[in-house]
């Protein structure tokens, strides 16, 4: 019996970690991670987590100097289109935030599975 394994591609050589975190800043955009999981955030340091995103609180931290915020949206336990909605939210209040601050952002999607949460509609909306 063949290892299912063997049919996979080989690991990727490069620890990229260095090269992402030089492009972000060369960017001049804070990076907005959207996370759909309330325990996917542990393991980060030093890194706001935001379980509110109204225009004040996602403009404070558009002016914050760290490259990179995570908003825990728990969007995988609602319906889809209430995920929908909620990340359209968001994305509306980043924008009026960028607006007034005339900070840049750039937004990922950070989810645990995307066969418990909603993929592709997250990221599409």
């Amino acid at each position: 019996m063949t290892d299912p394994l063997e049919a996979l591609p080989p690991e990727f050589p490069d620890d990229l970690s260095d090269a992402i975190r030089a492009a972000i800043d060369a960017s001049g955009r804070k990076l907005i991670a959207l996370d759909d999981d309330p325990t996917g955030v542990q393991t980060v340091f030093d890194t706001a987590v935001l379980s509110r995103w109204d225009v004040g609180d996602l403009a404070a931290e558009l002016l914050d100097p760290r490259p990179v915020c995570f908003v825990l949206t728990n969007s995988r336990s609602l319906s889809e289109a209430d995920a929908v909605a909620l990340t359209r939210e968001i994305a509306t209040n980043l924008l009026e935030a960028s607006r007034q601050t005339s900070k840049p952002f750039v937004v990922a999607s950070r989810s645990d599975s995307t066969l418990r949460g909603h993929f592709p509609a997250e990221t599409d909306a």
